[in-house]
C-alpha cells in the first residue's frame, strides 16, 4: 500500500485546519477592532472602499427535556398578580419550545427484521449517505 495518499490527506486537512484557526483568530480580531459590540444585530462599516458587514448573534441552549418541560408546565400553570390563571400562559408554554423529531438510532438497530415496530418506522425514515469519517494513528515504531 502506497502512503503518498495518505501523506498527502494528513498534509491538506492539517492545511485546512490551520487555514480555519487563521480565519477564525481574524475574524474575531475584525470583530474586536471594527464592531460597537452590540449583542446582536448588524454593523455595516466603511472599509477599503466597500463594507465590512459584521453580524452579532447569540446562542440559545435549553437544557434536558425533563427539566424543560418542567418549566414549560409551571409557564403554563402561571396566574395573574390576582390569582386568576394568565389566559396566554399555556399557550406560550406549547409554542416557547419546538421538539425535533431525532431517531434513536441504537434502539432502531435492536429492532428485527420482521418487527412490526421496524416496518411501520420504516416507511418514514429516510437514509442517505453520511460523509465518510478517516482518521489516522501514527504507530509507535514508524516514520509515516
Amino acid at each position: 500500500m502506497s502512503n503518498n495518499l495518505i501523506i498527502a490527506w494528513l498534509d491538506a486537512k492539517k492545511k485546512a485546519d490551520d487555514a480555519k484557526a487563521a480565519e477564525l483568530e481574524l475574524r474575531n480580531s475584525i470583530y474586536e477592532t471594527y464592531s460597537d459590540k452590540r449583542e446582536t444585530g448588524t454593523e455595516n462599516v466603511d472599509a477599503n472602499g466597500g463594507i465590512l458587514k459584521i453580524i452579532s448573534k447569540l446562542n440559545y441552549k435549553l437544557p434536558p427535556r425533563e427539566e424543560t418541560d418542567a418549566v414549560l408546565q409551571q409557564i403554563a400553570a402561571l396566574k395573574n398578580p390576582d390569582g386568576s390563571p394568565r389566559g396566554d400562559a399555556g399557550f406560550i408554554a406549547s409554542r416557547l419550545v419546538s421538539w425535533k423529531p431525532e431517531l434513536s438510532v441504537s434502539e432502531y438497530k435492536k429492532l428485527s427484521a420482521d418487527d412490526p415496530i421496524k416496518r411501520l418506522i420504516d416507511r418514514i425514515i429516510t437514509t442517505t449517505p453520511a460523509t465518510p469519517t478517516v482518521s489516522f494513528e501514527k504507530a509507535k515504531d514508524t516514520n509515516v
